[in-house]
This record gives structure tokens, C-alpha cells and sequence, in this order.
């Protein structure tokens, strides 16, 4: 490479005139072209030495290939059958990618599906017992107001002595009409039962489905450590909002989740009240300090103008690099 002219970096100091250091650039600029020729030499040389055979080429380059990493295989999505997955394993990483992300989305589309089929017949169910039970409950008010109408009337029993017959008839009918009310009354009482056997089987379900919801909605109900700790939480921002331990007890899973977001916000409201605190205590805390006064002899931008182009000039002349001389031009206002 040509040596650099006498000007160095030793011999200058401060930046000459504008055309001087015009000049050193240009000068700059015709060296750095002598050096980008040099390269291309060396490299015409390099290349006839490498048309050379070598041996072991042959060998370097099947072990350049056995060394590329190859795209990791995927695999294949329970779902498919055996035939599938054999026929998925011979393709492509990017195929296998795009069958499993295929396969991915119509199985959650089908656990959707199955989900919502299922509430509905849930919902279905309960809404047919919800109907039998009202059913049974009518027709056991009817069947104790039917055995009002079968009250017995006992006999008079001063007929034993005077109308023995007509006692016998009054007794009889006496005893049918008792039976006939017991029955009313037990069949009453059946109905009542089942009536209120199926409210509570209703009841069953609907708390059984809205723990589903909150088991899918609220993971960590499912941790036996962190569920009921969560729950204890939710039960005390529930009272701080005004509801009562009975009402609490009756929470639908809309509501469980509603006290949750509300839990949720308290915390973040907790968070950033404490935020603002430690920020007043900052605020609070400088006030006692003395203000920081910058000095009189500080430079001002326009001060700092000159003496920052003096030292890029003086960097360019040092490393003779490209962008250092840009550099210098932008801060002479030449760029």
C-alpha cells in the first residue's frame, strides 16, 4: 500500500483551510481506491491456485453437506391414523408444518363444537326436569286439594241401639272415604318428593356446570392450594363490595368472574397507588436538596460548533477511514 504523505496526523494540528483539507480528502480518496485494486489482485491469484485439485476434495465437500443442519421434522398430530401419519412423515418440514397446523385447528374446531353441543343438552336436560318438576309440583297441589274432597264424616253411633243397618252403611262408607283420602294424601306426598328431588338434581347441575365454567375460565381453581385461597379472596372483595355471606353462597359463575376482574383491578389499583406514593416520596425527598446550577463558563452550541469540526477533522487525518471524513464534511456543513 503507498505510504501516507508527510502530512500525518502528527503534523497537523487544527484543520488547514478549507481547500487544504479539500485536497487531503481527494488525496484520501485516490489512496483508497489504490487500495480496493490491490485485493482484486491477490484474489485472481487465489482462484488460480484453487483450480488445483486437491486430494480429499471430494471427501471435505460430502461432509460440507452432512454438516448443514437440516429443518428438524414435525411430529405427526395424534389425530391421524396410522396410514396418515406414515404418509405424513414423507414431506417436507414445511408441509408436515402446515398439515399440523391444519390438523391443530379443525381439532379445536371440533372441541368447540362437542363443547357447545354438549351445553346444549345440558341445558336441554335441565330445561325438561325444570318442566317435569313444575309438572309434579302442580299435580301434587291437585291431588291435596282432590283428597280435601274425600274428608270422612264418622258415623253416628247412637244408631248402634236404634238403626243398626243404617250405622253399618255409615261406617262403611266412613272407611272408603278415609282410604280413599289416605291414598290422595300419599300420592300427594310422592309427587311433592319428586318435585323436589328433581329442583335439587337441577340445582346439581347447574352448580356442576357453572364449576366448569370457572375451572376453564380460572385455572388455578384447579390447584388444590391456590383454589381455595383464591376463592377466600373473592369472598372478601365480594363483602367489600356489599354482599352477604348468603349471597355469596348463591354466585353464579358470572358472578364468581365478575368478583374476579374486580379482584383484578383492586390489585392493580394497589399497585399503582403504591407506584404514586414511592414517586410523592422522590418528589417530597428533592425538594430538600439544592437546585444543580450549570457553571458560567459552560459552552454554549454555538461554541461547542467549531471545536467539535476541529476534532472530527483531526480524527480524519488520524484514521484516513471513510466515515470519519463524512463525518468531518457533515460537521462543516459541506454535507
Amino acid at each position: 500500500m503507498t505510504a501516507h504523505p508527510s502530512e500525518s496526523a502528527e503534523a497537523v494540528d487544527a484543520p488547514a483551510g478549507t481547500s487544504n483539507a479539500v485536497d487531503d480528502f481527494a488525496e484520501f480518496l485516490d489512496e483508497l481506491e489504490k487500495d480496493e485494486e490491490a485485493p482484486h489482485e491477490d484474489a485472481d491469484d487465489e482462484s488460480e491456485d484453487a483450480e488445483e485439485p486437491v486430494e480429499g476434495d471430494d471427501v471435505d465437500e460430502d461432509a460440507d453437506e452432512e454438516d448443514e443442519p437440516e429443518t428438524p421434522a414435525i411430529d405427526p398430530p395424534v389425530s391421524l391414523s396410522k396410514e396418515q401419519k406414515a404418509a405424513f412423515a414423507q414431506l417436507p418440514p414445511e408441509l408436515q408444518k402446515v398439515w399440523a397446523e391444519t390438523e391443530a385447528q379443525r381439532n379445536r374446531e371440533v372441541q368447540a363444537r362437542t363443547t357447545e353441543a354438549a351445553e346444549a343438552k345440558r341445558n336441554a336436560q335441565a330445561e325438561a326436569q325444570r318442566e317435569l318438576a313444575s309438572i309434579q309440583k302442580r299435580y301434587a297441589d291437585e291431588l291435596g286439594e282432590y283428597a280435601k274432597l274425600f274428608e270422612p264424616q264418622e258415623p253416628d253411633y247412637s244408631l248402634i241401639a236404634t238403626n243398626p243397618e243404617v250405622f253399618a252403611e255409615q261406617m262403611a262408607l266412613y272407611k272408603q272415604m278415609t282410604a280413599h283420602r289416605d291414598y290422595l294424601a300419599k300420592q300427594s306426598a310422592e309427587a311433592r318428593q319428586q318435585a323436589q328431588a328433581g329442583e335439587q338434581a337441577i340445582r346439581a347441575q347447574q352448580q356442576e356446570a357453572e364449576l366448569q365454567v370457572l375451572r376453564r375460565e380460572l385455572p388455578e381453581m384447579n390447584d388444590p392450594e391456590k383454589g381455595p385461597k383464591l376463592m377466600a379472596e373473592l369472598g372478601n372483595v365480594g363483602r367489600e363490595l356489599g354482599y352477604s355471606d348468603e349471597l355469596l353462597a348463591q354466585a353464579s359463575a358470572s358472578d364468581v368472574l365478575a368478583l374476579k376482574k374486580a379482584h383484578d383491578w383492586k390489585a392493580k389499583a394497589a399497585k399503582y397507588d403504591a407506584w404514586q406514593a414511592r414517586k410523592m416520596e422522590a418528589v417530597r425527598n428533592a425538594k430538600g436538596k439544592p437546585k444543580v446550577m450549570k457553571p458560567n463558563g459552560a459552552e454554549t452550541r454555538a461554541e461547542q460548533g467549531p471545536r467539535r469540526t476541529d476534532a472530527a477533522w483531526k480524527r480524519a487525518q488520524q484514521t484516513r477511514r471513510p466515515e470519519d471524513f463524512a463525518d468531518w464534511l457533515e460537521k462543516a456543513g459541506h454535507m
